[in-house]
């Protein structure tokens, strides 16, 4: 079994402080095994993560849609927000990305 956190906010979001060096500790710290950094509409901090600990970090992304948000997974580039949930799917699977919604309830 692997450890694996899917939603996961670094500096590159505005509702999180913590930078990837941290992040990269605090996982390690953790036990987990991969963690997808999902920062909102930005991928940044996520990129210069997985140049940091390639063996840990995952590229994902929380895409503001016209109808709220979606989470993007295995992404290599930004989505860009404020598309219809369907065009930001389209985008996503593009990409060769995974789609899943962030706050379901």
């Amino acid at each position: 079994m692997i450890q694996v956190e899917f939603h996961c906010h670094s500096s590159g979001s505005p509702d999180s402080l913590v930078n990837a060096e941290k992040l990269i500790v605090s996982a390690r710290q953790a036990g987990l095994d991969r963690i997808f950094i999902t920062d909102h509409n930005a991928v940044q901090e996520a990129l210069r993560a997985q140049s940091l600990a390639p063996d840990l970090i995952l590229i994902g992304e929380e895409v503001m849609t016209t109808q709220g948000e979606l989470l993007a997974y295995l992404i290599k580039d930004l989505v860009m927000p404020m598309m219809s949930p369907m065009e930001t799917i389209s985008a996503i699977r593009e990409q060769g990305g995974v789609v899943s919604v962030s706050h379901p309830f």
